[in-house]
């Protein structure tokens, strides 16, 4: 690049508010000169099949979680406020690897971060193995760059799937990194779809809601025809969970802002799949999902408490398969969680990663030993019951701490 581009650039970088450098990044010299900069905010190139959603669909971080439309959505809504860090590397004006990132008190996650159960630094398919992993490690360290970094999380990274993982544990990339866990992320695969909808418990309970009244189930794609069923859904939800003890999320009116923006962002992108099952016209069971890149995704599910006994999330959980298998979907995605109906389908298990990154040794010892800690305690206990026991230490000490102001003399 020459001095008067590089200065133009720069004026440029200054009046929309970006860092660029330009610097010769290792084990990539022989890709020509690579333009590095980092935004600090969405711009052009995040609009709807702009750049960034171009980069995805060519790389194998193709999620939906990741499209622009569903990073917007939560910007706008779940992470409003929060410092959004987007570094992108380009090769002759080509954006061959880009990633996004939020910052708050230091600490860097994934933008989007919460409702997104993949999340990745999105890399070109076409570049070798060991550029690729150098770009998504010059990603990194140029995001951290312009922060007080304290430490970092990368959290649903598809492990057998992304290159990051093995890109930020090597040495090179200048951070202590700890796997902290691995996720369960059961698929089936759509060439025994027939198989699976032959299930005795899936007809039986179809059948049981069929002779209750007249069922029907209606499946839509476009925001002018969801958005008016969002509130019934939320609130369906809302019931589904109050008597245990994980509320519905759906209680957060933030929640429901961001489903209603990403419904609207992701409108014409074709990835919507809303379905509704109903029996004498009212609501028995919904699920909101996705199409995309021929996987289907099992996202958000909810059914009627008060019928809970007919099994109503099964027969949309049928309902689902058949459409998945209309629309030519290639894989059924349950997503993140080994709960036993997700197996009773699944053909195979991919696992999700957290990365924990820092640039102390001390701390990356520290980290290393918590995960160690909880993995023998996870072995010994079973994960569902040292859950519940650190729950019940949680909320000892949180009893405690409110009990000792409560005696505080400055309390009354």
């Amino acid at each position: 690049m020459s001095d008067g581009l590089l200065q133009e650039t720069n004026l440029l970088a200054a009046a929309q508010n970006f860092d660029v450098r330009d610097r010769p990044l290792g084990g990539v010299a022989a890709c020509g000169p690579l333009d590095i900069r980092v935004l600090r905010a969405f711009d052009e190139s995040y609009a709807p099949g702009g750049d960034w959603d171009r980069l995805l669909a060519g790389s194998k971080a193709n999620t939906v979680f990741l499209l622009s439309g569903w990073l917007r959505a939560w910007h706008e809504t779940l992470g409003q406020g929060v410092d959004l860090v987007l570094p992108q590397i380009r090769h002759h004006g080509r954006l061959v690897a880009a990633a996004a990132f939020q910052v708050s008190d230091g600490i860097v996650e994934f933008a989007g971060k919460g409702p997104s159960d993949y999340s990745d630094v999105v890399v070109a398919n076409d570049l070798e193995a060991s550029v690729a992993s150098s770009l998504v490690r010059s990603l990194i360290q140029e995001a951290l760059r312009g922060v007080r970094f304290k430490w970092g999380r990368l959290t649903g990274v598809p492990l057998n799937e992304s290159i990051t993982p093995s890109a930020v544990l090597d040495h090179r990339s200048g951070l202590f990194a700890t796997e902290e866990r691995r996720i369960p992320a059961p698929a089936m695969d759509m060439y025994v779809v027939e198989e699976k909808l032959q299930k005795k418990s899936l007809r039986r309970h179809e059948r049981g809601l069929e002779r209750q009244g007249t069922l029907t189930c209606e499946t839509y794609r476009d925001a002018k025809r969801i958005l008016p069923q969002l509130d019934e859904f939320f609130d369906q939800h809302v019931r589904r969970w109050q008597s245990t003890e994980w509320p519905s999320l759906f209680v957060a009116e933030p929640q429901r802002a961001f489903y209603r923006r990403f419904t609207e962002h992701l409108d014409d992108s074709g990835v919507l799949r809303f379905t509704a099952v109903r029996l004498d016209g009212k609501l028995v069971a919904a699920h909101y999902g996705f199409l995309h890149a021929g996987r289907f995704t099992w996202y958000k599910p909810s059914f009627e408490s008060e019928i809970a006994k007919m099994s109503p999330g099964e027969v949309l959980l049928k309902r689902l398969l058949e459409l998945a298998r209309d629309e030519r979907a290639e894989e059924f995605d349950f997503t993140l969680g080994d709960e036993a109906f997700k197996l009773r389908f699944a053909t195979k298990t991919r696992e999700a990663v957290d990365i924990h990154l820092t640039d102390s040794k001390i701390l990356a010892l520290s980290r290393r030993a918590r995960v160690r800690v909880r993995d023998a305690g996870e072995r010994l206990l079973g994960k569902k019951k040292l859950h519940a026991v650190l729950r019940r230490v949680k909320n000892g000490v949180s009893y405690l701490r409110s009990a000792r102001a409560d005696l505080s003399p400055n309390s009354g």
